[in-house]
């Protein structure tokens, strides 16, 4: 049986901050790049950072996580060393 999880307020503020350091070092890589790096596909990973920042801080948009009660319960032993969290 799938179980479908909207992710909570706290949560989607968790993926904030992390997408908005990511992308700070996207700009400190591209301000920095002296090896010719691809400098266009660190550009569209800053402006996917943009996007998905803005997915997760609207208010009026959920973010929804599916997946199977077998996936959930295994979740640990999957390779994620924690148990996936419980919702309320």
């Amino acid at each position: 049986m799938k179980l479908k999880i909207n992710l909570p307020r706290g949560q989607k503020d968790v993926i904030i901050h992390a997408l908005n350091h990511y992308q700070s070092a996207l700009e400190q890589m591209v301000d920095s790049n002296t090896m010719n790096a691809d400098d266009d596909y660190l550009r569209y990973q800053h402006f996917d950072c943009k996007q998905l920042i803005g997915i997760m801080a609207d208010e009026e948009i959920d973010v929804m996580v599916e997946l199977e009660e077998e996936v959930k319960e295994t979740f640990v032993h999957r390779g994620h060393g924690v148990d996936f969290p419980e919702y309320k």
